[in-house]
């Protein structure tokens, strides 16, 4: 939680932060419940493809099954995958750039990658099991929420700003300015051993 707060834009060191961002994150992380702030902090990642055929369907309980969460790390990101990341506010559905025919035709309907749309996308509700999960994966996280999250689609070879907001949110990898979780780790012990 630590690292995710020192790498959230109101924290982040050195001097590629602009003000403007800065203060809108600060007042975001003040101004939201507590629930929302930690995944504004540390956003959940679910790998799309790899769904069981009980997600994002109710189990015995009557709730929705989410799938088993990701590790925030580029190292997960498969070229063939699709990966939903919600981080409180929005929803990022990355899709990798070698990603199966098939699933491209269950999630958008269209046959080859680079036909995938971008940016804020509604995604279309498709007569097909696949569609069903995503999309009640996607209802569900969106009934818990006060304000509705927009979902932002972005290819593996799209908009750098999208790209941008999706990887730097995957926080247990190293920054140009900031460590990755096992170097934070190490530091933290070593500072801790010290005093």
């Amino acid at each position: 939680m630590m690292l995710s707060l020192v790498k959230n834009e109101a924290l982040r060191g050195g001097g590629k932060t602009l003000s403007d961002p800065r203060n809108y994150w600060l007042s975001v992380l003040r101004s939201l419940p507590l629930d929302l702030t930690n995944l504004v902090l540390v956003p959940r990642l679910y790998a799309i493809h790899l769904l069981s055929n009980n997600d994002g369907r109710p189990g015995q309980d009557g709730k929705i099954i989410m799938p088993p969460l990701r590790r925030l790390s580029a190292e997960v990101i498969e070229r063939h995958g699709v990966f939903l990341m919600d981080d409180g506010l929005s929803l990022f559905l990355f899709v990798g750039s070698n990603v199966a025919q098939n699933i491209l035709q269950q999630l958008f309907n269209v046959p080859t990658v680079d036909r995938v749309p971008i940016g804020k996308v509604a995604l279309p509700s498709l007569d097909n099991s696949l569609s069903e999960q995503v999309n009640t994966i996607i209802g569900k996280i969106r009934e818990s929420r006060p304000s509705y999250p927009y979902l932002y689609v972005l290819r593996d070879d799209g908009d750098p700003y999208l790209r941008f907001q999706f990887f730097s949110r995957l926080i247990e990898d190293r920054t140009e300015v900031e460590k990755s979780y096992q170097q934070f780790v190490v530091y933290v012990k070593e500072k801790s051993s010290a005093q």
